[in-house]
């Protein structure tokens, strides 16, 4: 962002779920430090209450869920209650900054779009030869997402697997 943008552009990170949209905004100028390799998912947006369902395992870190008046009647009954967990995990810095760490289902964010791991492995079975197969999503030094995919079967050719899930699954 720095090299790319003058000193007048102030870069907005959000923070939301596509149900109910935005739920937390971090600003950034040429005077941010940001100590981490992503950007933070920001500061709640008004209205807007985020608690953590702790997970067993790890007290620092739990999954986030969102509150607020915009979560309607039918929604609430359909998730059994008034908190939307969200699936991503992070937690509350102390100045109120929500930070995520991961995901707890088998989603990852691919150049902004979210992709279900699970979908891209059904897809790949149905392709002839192949038996098994895990994907998991990499994370280079850029924080930048590629799926990668280990899969079982005789020698067959990368070019020819790409070509035959780009007729299944979006581009991204």
């Amino acid at each position: 962002y720095k090299g790319k943008f003058s000193e007048h552009c102030v870069l907005v990170s959000s923070l939301g779920v596509s149900e109910f949209g935005d739920f937390c905004h971090f600003f950034v100028d040429h005077s941010s430090e940001i100590h981490s390799p992503t950007v933070p998912g920001g500061y709640l947006l008004d209205g807007v209450e985020v608690s953590f369902l702790e997970d067993e395992e790890d007290e620092e870190v739990g999954e986030l869920g969102i509150s607020g008046p915009f979560i309607s009647e039918p929604t609430a009954q359909r998730i059994g209650g008034h908190v939307y967990p969200t699936g991503d995990l992070g937690k509350r810095d102390p100045d109120g900054c929500i930070r995520l760490s991961g995901r707890k289902d088998f989603q990852v964010k691919v150049r902004g779009n979210r992709v279900d791991i699970l979908e891209v492995e059904a897809a790949l079975l149905e392709l002839e030869g192949i038996s098994q197969t895990a994907v998991v999503g990499h994370t280079d030094a850029k924080g930048d997402v590629r799926l990668v995919a280990y899969i079982e079967s005789p020698p067959s050719d990368p070019v020819i697997v790409r070509r035959e899930l780009k007729a299944k699954l979006p581009d991204f």
